[in-house]
């Protein structure tokens, strides 16, 4: 661990109890503390037009910031903060983060990292690898329950079905945390829970039938795919552009967050993999 890390790490731990985390703490940058705060206070004092158009005003706000994946990781496990950079998923979670604690009135960086940690973390517990959430699918299961998000399955074009995952089981050479077999063990028994699990998506062929409103501004685009052992593979929010659904992300391909240019249609069908999207709506917090 370099030493200036490990500086901010020492405050993180001693703030992780008054903000509700687990005893592993968090890990983030001033900077992070700041830009979270900064937005908070912001999101807080503007009238609320609903947490569809906050959403996704704030991850607007975000365009061009670069694209990095494996900020989650290292040793010990801990909630790591990072808003400068971003995949796809860690983009979703920290702007539905931010803009869950402004609705619920927060200011205070501690009270965004506390809720970052119930969106990532099975129970919130931070300091467990196991305890990550992460199968996008599982992520879905826990936030729905907790009334996070609410899934919308339009009637008549959804297609449900169960499927077997175990990705990371099949491939544990491919995450050096599961070096502890029984690591993979407690995964594959996640994976097992998730394979009896049905759900249901709008194939991507469908995507024209979908009526307005089915999606909106700031709802979470889960993509699902036909990758052997995988439930879905990349996320990202919603934003309506002359009344069609766009892709509002981090990406890849692309290096930094953007506002894909093609319709979510056109994106899907871009992509022999993606087999179609599961809708996901941001609720409104009571305060």
């Amino acid at each position: 661990m370099k030493l200036k890390t490990a500086k901010y790490l020492l405050a993180a731990i001693l703030l992780a109890s008054a903000a509700g985390i687990s005893a592993a703490g968090y890990e983030c940058l001033p900077t992070d503390s700041a830009t979270a705060v900064r937005i908070l206070k912001r999101a807080v004092t503007r009238t609320r037009t609903g947490m569809g158009a906050q959403i996704r005003e704030t991850a607007e706000g975000f365009l061009g910031a670069p694209y990095r994946g494996g900020t989650l990781e290292g040793e010990p496990e801990m909630l790591r903060i990072n808003l400068a950079e971003f995949d796809c998923t860690t983009f979703v979670e920290s702007i539905l983060a931010l803009c869950r604690t402004a609705a619920e009135g927060g200011t205070e960086f501690g009270q965004f990292a506390s809720t970052l940690a119930s969106i990532r973390y099975m129970d919130g517990e931070s300091d467990r690898y196991t305890k990550r959430l992460h199968y996008f699918s599982q992520w879905i299961r826990q936030n729905a329950a907790q009334g996070v998000i609410e899934e919308i399955i339009p009637a008549g074009i959804a297609v449900c079905e169960t499927k077997k995952i175990d990705f990371m089981s099949m491939h544990a050479n491919l995450y050096p945390a599961l070096g502890e077999k029984s690591l993979t063990d407690e995964i594959a028994r996640t994976e097992e829970m998730l394979s009896r699990d049905t759900v249901c998506f709008i194939p991507k062929e469908k995507i024209p039938q979908l009526k307005k409103g089915d999606i909106r501004n700031g709802d979470i685009i889960a993509i699902v795919t036909a990758k052997e052992g995988l439930d879905i593979t990349h996320v990202g929010f919603a934003a309506i552009l002359d009344g069609e659904p766009h892709l509002l992300h981090a990406s890849s391909a692309a290096e930094k967050v953007i506002l894909d240019p093609r319709t979510l249609h056109e994106y899907l069908m871009h992509y022999t993999s993606h087999r179609g999207v599961r809708i996901l709506r941001p609720t409104e917090p009571q305060k």
